[in-house]
């Protein structure tokens, strides 16, 4: 079997090295919005998750991010303070809550999505085609695929819940 055509490591080591440069940015660009919304782009990110695949445990949540669980915690803490989030029984699980996005939590997720198209919008150069832009989300999330997978293995719980 013929192996398989890898990238070159400096192109590799180039890419993940804008991508980072990119998230700093993006922080940077984001920061006004994340101070007229509470809670900001995490936020979001979190109530996005719970919209999309349901509710779920904090530590489901902590897992699928490779946080920990008492981080994870204190974040869906403040979004429920916010009243963005809440606690519902787990018909699963007698104690592990599920947490769940408040109609003010789908409403904020709604407009912190709205205000945030125009400045996405701005980021791509205009020489950048509509295709182009695919082709990277595509490479973008193959990457993000084969991370997880990696990043499973290497951080596997133990039985009893802790790291291992």
């Amino acid at each position: 079997m013929p192996l398989k055509k890898r990238a070159d490591p400096v192109v590799i080591r180039a890419l993940l090295t804008e991508v980072v440069r990119i998230e700093h940015q993006l922080r940077v660009i984001f920061r006004p919005l994340e101070a007229r919304h509470p809670g900001g782009m995490r936020a979001l990110g979190l109530m996005l998750s719970l919209l999309v695949s349901g509710p779920q445990t904090v530590s489901q949540l902590a897992r699928s991010r490779h946080v920990s669980r008492q981080w994870m915690q204190r974040a869906i803490g403040e979004l429920a303070a916010l009243k963005l989030v809440t606690f519902v029984r787990n018909p699963r699980h007698k104690r592990a809550k599920l947490v769940q996005v408040t109609p003010l939590g789908a409403e904020r997720a709604r407009k912190i999505e709205e205000s945030s198209i125009p400045i996405l919008q701005e980021v791509i150069p205009d020489e950048v085609s509509p295709d182009s832009v695919q082709l990277a989300l595509f490479v973008l999330m193959r990457i993000n695929s084969r991370l997880d997978g990696l990043v499973g293995r290497k951080h596997k719980r133990s039985p009893n819940g802790h790291d291992g």
